[in-house]
């Protein structure tokens, strides 16, 4: 990882010192992100954010990844869990079917035997023309192995607020830049917002086909109380679309400060997830 340069780091502790007095916005916090965007290590969420941030739609990185896994799953579930279809190695596998049982092997608790499983997965299952074969001979050797993988189906948000957090302090950490963690702390939320907006109607792609949309959502409409503000996404699935969270938050939805964000009808009340947002205050508001 590079060394963070002089003027460079200047910049960022300026930014710092925002969140700080709790005067984050989404700009501020994005010119931190690609300040900062070389200097981040692997494996480091913020990092995959400042990507994001920079190169507005995603088609490889770990958020697009993570993603793409969403994908595969609802495409599993959709197919062999709702429509009770069939695991039939007669016919070519999908190039999603195929990731997929790679991924869910990769869940498995054991990470030796994990990799023994995937390496036989992909000695048997060879890639023709954009589809996947098993040859008639090879399927009595993997098909126990790929029956598990299509038995069980976890679908979970991508990250978590506290996560991005916890990653977001590290980078710092690593990069020898000073802040107070307790302030971090106090107006971590601002962060969280600034991040939900700059990621807001953005678009995954594979294969140059969108797959799905990002935007700000909020969870458990109908019970206010306990409502929180989250980033979700449309994944979709041929004519069908699936919803899902990607970033968990417990931001409550205060209904005064969102109301000019709400869609209202004869008969019902929703957030408008179409709108341009904005962060003011640490609170989201309607771009005009």
């Amino acid at each position: 990882m590079q060394e963070l340069p002089s003027n460079v780091r200047i910049k960022i502790q300026d930014g710092i010192s925002k969140i700080h007095s709790g005067e984050i916005n989404e700009d501020d916090f994005e010119l931190i992100l690609i300040r900062l965007r070389e200097y981040i290590p692997d494996n480091n969420i913020i990092k995959e954010i400042s990507h994001f941030v920079a190169h507005h739609n995603r088609d490889s990185g770990a958020t697009f990844n993570s993603f793409y896994k969403k994908y595969c799953r609802m495409q599993a579930y959709l197919k062999y869990q709702f429509n009770n279809e069939k695991l039939n190695l007669e016919r070519s596998l999908e190039k999603w079917e195929f990731d997929f049982i790679i991924f869910q092997l990769n869940n498995l608790g054991n990470k030796e035997e994990n990799n023994k499983e995937v390496e036989k997965v992909k000695r048997y299952i060879r890639k023709e023309n954009g589809k996947y074969f098993v040859q008639q001979r090879d399927i009595p050797k993997i098909i126990s192995i790929l029956k598990y993988a299509f038995s069980f189906i976890k679908i979970e948000p991508l990250f978590s607020s506290e996560l991005i957090i916890s990653d977001f302090k590290e980078t710092l950490k690593v990069n020898n830049l000073q802040f107070d963690n307790e302030k971090v702390d106090k107006f971590q939320n601002g962060i969280i917002l600034a991040i939900l907006v700059l990621i807001h109607k953005k678009y995954f792609y594979s294969m140059e086909r969108k797959i799905g949309q990002a935007f700000v959502n909020i969870s458990n409409f109908d019970k206010e109380k306990s409502s929180t503000i989250e980033l979700q996404g449309d994944v979709n699935l041929g004519e069908i679309q699936m919803r899902t969270t990607l970033i968990e938050t417990n931001i409550l939805a205060e209904e005064g400060i969102l109301q000019n964000l709400y869609i209202l009808d004869s008969n019902s009340k929703s957030f408008d997830t179409n709108a341009n947002l904005t962060l003011i205050d640490n609170k989201l508001s309607r771009l005009n």
